[in-house]
């Protein structure tokens, strides 16, 4: 065969077997460029960030009645002062503020605090720095959350002149919020600002019905300005005043 011939095999040969080769070239060597990138730059989301599991619920009861006017308020500095040790933590969580003396179904205002994400164990550069990032804005959006919170609360306290006191209906409130579903997974926290005297009703002396209060096991509950004389329904604490209270508050909270 002369060297035309060869030549013109040979062409033929590359022709029909170039194709394929490149097939399998870009078939091996697609995958590659995306491990190695994802490797240098990852593209970040929430799941590469490690979340609290463990939030807080802080349900707090102010007795606006005109009988309790001559006892200390907590102030709106003070429900501040527990949002921001709640969202200090990271753990995220709701604050939850009711009028121990409104019988509405409702009758509370809550501010709900996100949890700051933290980056995990042994996470890359750019994994640590979004993670940073994120926890940053984060932050800076409950910031917003706690002063929005703190002007609606602020309105809330102004009516002091509820003529009735129903402790016995706040703590079945507290009960209803500490067991709606999902909320075990919660720290959870009651804490009632009151004389301890129920009164719905003035043609009769009444107390307050301690079996309404949400179980001892799975909620903390203190109390202030709730004298001796009256049952705190086991209460965990009582204290003198509502800033006493907020100083043991953050003095427990990490």
């Amino acid at each position: 065969m002369n060297t035309f011939f060869k030549s013109k095999i040979l062409v033929l040969s590359f022709i029909l077997v170039a194709p394929f080769s490149l097939l399998k070239y870009s078939e091996h060597h697609a995958e590659t460029p995306t491990l190695i990138s994802s490797e240098i730059n990852p593209v970040n989301n929430i799941r590469d960030c490690v979340l609290p599991d463990n939030p807080l619920k802080i349900i707090i009861g102010e007795d606006l009645s005109m009988s309790f006017s001559k006892f200390s308020p907590i102030r709106p500095e003070d429900i501040e002062a527990i949002c921001r040790t709640v969202a200090k933590s990271g753990r995220g969580g709701e604050v939850i503020v009711g009028a121990v003396g409104n019988q509405d179904a409702k009758g509370y205002i809550t501010c709900e605090l996100k949890p700051l994400p933290q980056a995990p164990k042994g996470g890359t550069i750019s994994t640590v720095a979004y993670c940073r990032n994120l926890a940053k804005k984060i932050d800076e959006e409950n910031e917003q959350a706690i002063q929005t919170f703190t002007a609606q609360c602020k309105e809330l306290l102004k009516n002091k002149t509820h003529k009735i006191t129903d402790i016995s209906g706040f703590l079945n409130k507290a009960k209803v919020l500490s067991e709606q579903p999902g909320a075990g997974k919660y720290e959870t926290w009651l804490y009632i600002n009151s004389d301890g005297e129920q009164d719905i009703d003035p043609r009769k002396k009444e107390v307050v019905d301690c079996s309404k209060k949400p179980d001892a096991k799975k909620v903390k509950f203190y109390v202030s300005s709730w004298p001796d004389s009256i049952s705190k329904c086991d209460a965990h604490g009582s204290f003198l005043d509502p800033q006493q209270f907020v100083k043991f508050f953050q003095s427990q909270i990490k």
